[in-house]
């Protein structure tokens, strides 16, 4: 594979490459396991008393002591209309309309795991570590809750919602001033921390006003508006992408897309270039590219010759910054 050919750009652990892939996907794991030890070590009184808990209803037992079994006789027509009748619960309008405000906050999480690794490859070359970047969000995730809990624990939960939400909404800001990795590593640590403030507060909101008994369907009817308006996210991503980061083929290896970075008339040239013959010829990290290069070997898509003339990063970012402040900005018109 191309880590073995050129494996300087990686650090070995336990025996294996750490490629960005890999890297994502085991501090992704470790950051699952050490957010379930922290939910177990947080004290019960911390949780918060749903009002749709305050009252239990215990399960009777007939009078020879066995489970009474449910009633029989009761039609699809009508558990469905008690179903339905919670359509005129004014508290799912609220949670649904909150939700929709919400979808352009929450489309950073799309960018954060689809547009981002995109973009800083493009910007900044094959090397740049994205991976391990992504796992900030769920590093942050992992850790934060109990902090912000604590300090948080005398919020209502509307200013927490609109408190977290505009810590998030503002957080792309970095990325347009800035092409680099502290950039978007500003950007997560930022998009985190408004997550961890607005997301649990926001699920305590919505039990809060369900009905007793119908929390389950309240969730799902109140939840699809976002899942709906969430729908077009890819496609805004993929339209931003081709819009102001476009992708360069011309400096890349037909088939593997890697980057034509390697000159093969220059000392220390890798093993496919050894076999070359030809002027300025460039190499991938795994085999020779099928044309010439006629401004050097670029290591990335800005070092292509035309290709900054024809993107504009920092719009993009602009883009997604004010998708997002939207959704503060309406649930102030709650």
């Amino acid at each position: 594979t191309w880590q073995v050919k050129d494996p300087l750009g990686f650090v070995e652990v336990f025996g294996s490459l750490a490629t960005p892939t890999r890297a994502c996907l085991v501090l992704t794991e470790a950051a699952l396991i050490l957010s379930f030890f922290f939910a177990c070590l947080l004290p019960s009184s911390l949780s918060t008393q749903l009002s749709c808990c305050k009252e239990h209803v215990p399960f009777e037992d007939d009078e020879n002591g066995l489970a009474q079994s449910p009633k029989q006789g009761v039609s699809v027509r009508s558990v469905l209309r008690e179903n339905m009748s919670i359509l005129h619960h004014r508290g799912l309008w609220m949670v649904a309309a909150c939700s929709t405000c919400l979808v352009g906050v929450k489309a950073q999480w799309h960018h954060m795991n689809a547009t981002m690794p995109k973009y800083l490859v493009r910007e900044l070359g094959e090397d740049a570590p994205w991976g391990t970047v992504n796992s900030i969000n769920y590093w942050m995730c992992a850790m934060l809750p109990p902090v912000v809990t604590l300090v948080m624990a005398k919020w209502r939960n509307f200013p927490a919602i609109f408190l977290g939400s505009v810590v998030m909404s503002l957080s792309p800001a970095f990325m347009i001033f800035e092409v680099s990795i502290r950039a978007t590593c500003a950007w997560l640590a930022t998009m985190s921390l408004g997550e961890v403030i607005w997301s649990p507060r926001f699920n305590t909101f919505s039990a809060d006003l369900s009905p007793d008994g119908k929390e389950g369907i309240f969730m799902v009817i109140a939840f699809t508006p976002q899942f709906l308006a969430g729908l077009p996210t890819g496609w805004i991503s993929g339209v931003l992408l081709e819009t102001y980061c476009p992708d360069c083929p011309s400096c890349r290896e037909p088939g593997t897309g890697a980057f034509c970075r390697y000159n093969c008339q220059a000392p220390g040239a890798p093993v496919p270039c050894n076999a070359s013959t030809g002027f300025n010829l460039c190499s991938s990290h795994q085999s020779m590219c099928s044309v010439p290069s006629f401004s050097g070997c670029p290591s990335s898509c800005r070092e292509c010759q035309g290709w900054a003339e024809a993107s504009d990063g920092p719009v993009l970012w602009i883009w997604v910054t004010a998708l997002s402040v939207i959704g503060p900005l309406l649930l102030l018109l709650r």
